[in-house]
């Protein structure tokens, strides 16, 4: 199996895991909700199912995401480009990691939050920042073929909306009621492009 090949299934591993675990583990928590509450929750101390899904969940996810960002170079012409686009997932996968392994307080409130709690902040938002930024850098490549073309466009459209539902859960809040749908949505768009971008890699 190619190296490609490798990178590119570790994206959609981690889509399956992280979707995986928040269903189930979302399940088996008592009154938690996904409309209302964040990923980051599940993962929170002092939660059920905390530790397992801040290292399992959570912080493997960004670890596969680490193991999917060289897909943006070996699977097309390498270039800055694309290495700055492979770079940006790789900081939104450590990003990710860092969020997992420093769990957030109870509850995930910013009123008086620990140092651990501060540092799972700060890595989240580094991490959707360069998460919304990897599909816009690649659509400065749109001078490529159709079907290349296609792609990047779809790229673009997906980082606009990525950065358009990060200034809007930065604009509502951490108290908003939807403030979980929201982060869903975000990371719908995400995965839908890794998954996107990995079956790519693959059929080439």
């Amino acid at each position: 199996m190619t190296l490609t090949r490798l990178s590119a299934l570790a994206g959609i591993a981690a889509v399956v895991l992280l979707v995986g675990m928040t269903v189930v583990f979302g399940a088996l928590t008592p009154g938690y909700s996904h409309w209302s509450q964040v990923i980051s929750e599940l993962g929170a101390r002092g939660a059920p199912l905390g530790r397992t899904m801040g290292y399992v969940g959570i912080a493997g996810f960004g670890m596969l995401i680490l193991l999917f960002a060289p897909t943006m170079v070996l699977a097309r012409r390498p270039g800055p480009i694309t290495a700055l686009s492979a770079a940006l997932l790789v900081i939104m996968g450590g990003g990710v990691a860092l969020a997992g392994l420093f769990q957030c307080d109870v509850g995930c409130s910013l009123e008086a939050p620990s140092v651990t709690m501060a540092l799972h902040v700060w890595s989240s938002f580094v991490a959707f920042l360069a998460a919304a930024a990897a599909p816009l850098v690649l659509a400065l490549r749109l001078r490529s073929t159709t079907e290349e073309r296609r792609y990047l466009q779809y790229g673009l459209v997906t980082g606009l909306a990525m950065f358009g539902v990060t200034f809007w859960i930065m604009a509502i809040g951490p108290t908003a009621t939807y403030l979980g749908a929201l982060q869903r949505l975000f990371l719908v768009l995400f995965c839908s492009w890794v998954v996107v971008t990995a079956v790519k890699a693959l059929r080439s």
